[in-house]
């Protein structure tokens, strides 16, 4: 579903990993970069009224969205959570306090069922806001037997969700 169709949020939360440091410590877009951009453009399409960032990079995901144009007043960080369950419980919380009623979940396409998962299991209802799809299937050619990173990479995101879904994170 196209989240710029859907009805405004209370919150987006964008879960950690969007975002990485150069070496100059600078904050910069990472591979899951997509979570920061989505959230950014929707919170300035009206379509949230508050970003939430999760993880140890969190403030610096909220530079990052002020470069885009969203005042710090409308973002909040979550900084001690260091795994997807410790988020989810983090965001149940907050959802409470703030007695949130629609929250979107930012991530990647590929982490979203883990996490939504993760979830359901402590009852807390979200809205699955998907991005960072890897683009689409290419027509396939002979060239595809000769093994690429895009393989690896996949395979390698592959075992970390199956992973942390059997332990429970």
């Amino acid at each position: 579903e196209d989240s710029f169709a859907q009805p405004p949020f209370d919150a987006l939360v964008v879960l950690g990993g969007g975002n990485a440091r150069r070496p100059d410590g600078t904050p910069e877009l990472g591979t899951s970069g997509d979570r920061v951009m989505l959230a950014a453009a929707l919170y300035l399409a009206g379509k949230a009224r508050i970003l939430v960032s999760t993880g140890d990079l969190g403030a610096d995901e909220v530079v990052l969205w002020q470069r885009l144009g969203v005042p710090a007043e409308a973002t909040e960080v979550l900084a001690s959570p260091l795994d997807t369950a410790q988020e989810v419980s983090a965001i149940g919380a907050l959802m409470r306090a703030r007695a949130w009623r629609r929250v979107g979940l930012v991530s990647s396409a590929w982490h979203l069922p883990r996490a939504l998962h993760l979830c359901a299991r402590q009852g807390i209802v979200v809205a699955p806001v998907p991005c960072d799809f890897h683009g689409i299937a290419v027509e396939w050619t002979a060239v595809e037997l000769v093994p690429q990173w895009q393989g690896f990479f996949n395979v390698q995101l592959a075992a970390w969700e199956y992973v942390g879904r059997w332990c429970g994170r």
